[in-house]
């Protein structure tokens, strides 16, 4: 459906997010996890989630920017792990713009 992801090489990315979660470590760093839905067409079925990750100040900025639906581009690294033997693939943010905010859904009945 997508093209593979050559290790460490930038890629943008344009979709509408979910919430964005937000969780600061013992430490002190901010992180912030959310997820964009990615089509090959507006009629195709087949959707993939991109999982996010962002740090520090882009963690801490884009929680405080961006909520669930809003349209954003996100410019980043695929990073790939292993954990209990299975492979997981996040998108690191690097940067991200606010490119929409959520459209609102209006009542049907009046």
């Amino acid at each position: 459906m997508f093209e593979k992801f050559e290790k460490y090489a930038e890629k943008t990315f344009v979709g509408f997010c979910t919430e964005p979660e937000i969780k600061y470590s013992d430490a002190g760093t901010a992180s912030c996890k959310f997820s964009i839905p990615l089509k090959d067409s507006k009629d195709s079925k087949d959707t993939l989630w991109l999982n996010c990750k962002a740090y520090k100040e882009t963690a801490e900025a884009f929680c405080e920017i961006c909520k669930k639906g809003c349209l954003v581009k996100v410019s980043g690294r695929f990073y790939q792990y292993e954990y209990n033997s299975n492979i997981y693939t996040e998108f690191f943010v690097r940067e991200f713009l606010k490119l929409a905010d959520p459209v609102e859904q209006k009542d049907k009945e009046s």
